[in-house]
């Protein structure tokens, strides 16, 4: 799923950043040559006598997008509320990173799928309010997966180290393990007690938890293994 989802992520950046440049492109090969280009205008175009306006041949890029454009920009936000949403949540519960972080990289994300705006809107048939909804939900959503699941994938530092456990209770929350040691945080102290939920079934009498943690691609820490000790021999 993962995979698939990164394959999706692709895709999309790539399709919109190849938007983007083209457009671009066209812009600045447009105004650098139309002084050149004037002599031709009446050769290579239609004259609308009703308009009393020169009327331009469109491109097939252009045909693509006022055409299609649309539809991609739905496809995206759909993929990135239905299935963007639920991936999130399950690498903000995997990854050592506060969940104020989360909603600062979507931002950061949204806004620079916003900036999109400036290249396509005299493409697209749609308003500035729907394409911000595209640019958070759609494009924002599979850039910070996409983000996140490189992180998960590549790493580019490992460490281990022995965190003692203060105490172990059950609350209205499930499972909560509090450890005592050298850089652990909130975050990093839920990823542990989800790694311990999810590969033992005997959990009560720890006094030292062995935590590896690796680091990935984009700074973000996962934890990635835990061996549990049950008294003070190490064992």
């Amino acid at each position: 799923y993962i995979f698939f989802f990164i394959f999706i992520c692709f895709i999309n950046s790539i399709c919109r950043t190849s938007l983007c440049f083209n457009l671009l492109k066209q812009k600045n090969t447009y105004f650098k040559n139309r002084s050149s280009e004037s002599k031709e205008i009446f050769s290579d175009s239609s004259f609308d006598f009703q308009a009393g306006q020169v009327v331009q041949p469109t491109s097939t890029l252009d045909n693509f997008i006022r055409k299609n454009g649309v539809y991609i920009a739905m496809a995206s936000t759909f993929i990135g509320l239905f299935a963007g949403i639920p991936l999130l949540i399950w690498f903000w519960d995997n990854t050592v990173i506060n969940v104020g972080v989360v909603f600062l990289l979507l931002f950061v994300c949204g806004s620079l799928g916003l900036i999109q705006w400036k290249y396509v809107k005299n493409h697209l048939d749609m308003q500035y309010h729907q394409f911000s909804m595209y640019a958070f939900s759609g494009f924002g959503m599979c850039l910070i997966n996409f983000i996140f699941s490189l992180n998960s994938l590549l790493y580019i530092n490992g460490e281990t180290k022995i965190y003692s456990v203060e105490s172990i209770f059950v609350n209205t929350a499930g499972l909560e393990i509090v450890l005592s040691g050298d850089g652990h945080t909130a975050p990093f102290e839920r990823d542990v007690t989800n790694f311990i939920k999810e590969n033992y079934d005997e959990i009560y009498g720890i006094k030292k938890i062995v935590v590896t943690v690796n680091t990935g691609l984009f700074g973000f820490k996962r934890v990635t293994g835990c061996a549990i000790i049950q008294n003070d021999s190490g064992h």
